[in-house]
C-alpha cells in the first residue's frame, strides 16, 4: 500500500509540475518574444508532437503491455516494438522536415520554416521518451518516470525561455529546445536499456 501511494504521489506530481509550467513561465516568454512568438513556439512544437503521435501509431503503449514480463530484457523487444517505432518517427521526422516549407505557408504566415525543420527532430525524439517510459510503466518504475517526466517536460522548455530572453528570438530557443529534448530523450533510453 506504501508503494502504491508513493507511486501515485510521484506521477500526481509530475503531472502537476508539467501543466503548471507553462502557467508561470508564459509571462516571461511573450515578454522576450512576444505574443507571437510565443503562439509559434507552441504550435511548432503541437505540430511536431502531433506527427510524432501519427507517425509512431502509437506503438509505445504496447511496448507497455509487452515489457511487463519481468524476465525479459528489454532488447528482447527491439523488433517487436522498438524498430517499427522508431523507423515510423524517422519517416514522420523527414516528411516534417520535408514538409516544413509547406506547413510554414499554410499555417505560419510564410514564418518559422527553419524552426520547423529543426523541430523534426522532436517526432523521434518524442517517440524514443515514449518507448522508455511506457518500459518503465510496463516495470512499475514510477518514480523513475516521474523524474524522467520531470526532466523531458521542463528542462527544454527551461532552455527556451533561457535562449528567447537571451536573443528575444524563437529559433535560438527552439534550437536550445531541440537539443535539450533530444539529449534527455537519449538518456531516458540509455537509462531504461541498462535494465
Amino acid at each position: 500500500m506504501k508503494k502504491v501511494l508513493g507511486d501515485t504521489l510521484a506521477l500526481s506530481i509530475a503531472n502537476f509540475i508539467n501543466r503548471t509550467k507553462s502557467l508561470l513561465l508564459i509571462p516571461v516568454i511573450v515578454g522576450s518574444v512576444a505574443l507571437e512568438g510565443y503562439g509559434a513556439f507552441v504550435q511548432v512544437l503541437l505540430t511536431a508532437r502531433l506527427i510524432s503521435s501519427l507517425a509512431s501509431l502509437e506503438l509505445p503503449i504496447g511496448f507497455q503491455r509487452l515489457a511487463s514480463n519481468e524476465g525479459q530484457p528489454l532488447g528482447s523487444h527491439l523488433t517487436s516494438v522498438m524498430l517499427p517505432t522508431l523507423a515510423l518517427a524517422l519517416a514522420g521526422a523527414a516528411a516534417m522536415f520535408v514538409g516544413a516549407a509547406w506547413l510554414s505557408i499554410h499555417f505560419f504566415d510564410g514564418g518559422f520554416e527553419r524552426s520547423l525543420q529543426l523541430a523534426a527532430v522532436v517526432v523521434v525524439t518524442n517517440a524514443v521518451f515514449s518507448i522508455a517510459r511506457n518500459f518503465l510503466r510496463a516495470r512499475r518504475r514510477f518514480k523513475e518516470e516521474s523524474v524522467l517526466t520531470i526532466l523531458y517536460e521542463v528542462l527544454p522548455y527551461l532552455a527556451f525561455v533561457a535562449l528567447a530572453l537571451a536573443t528575444g528570438e524563437v529559433l535560438p530557443g527552439i534550437v536550445a529546445y531541440v537539443a535539450i529534448d533530444a539529449g534527455v530523450a537519449l538518456g531516458a533510453m540509455v537509462w531504461t536499456l541498462k535494465d
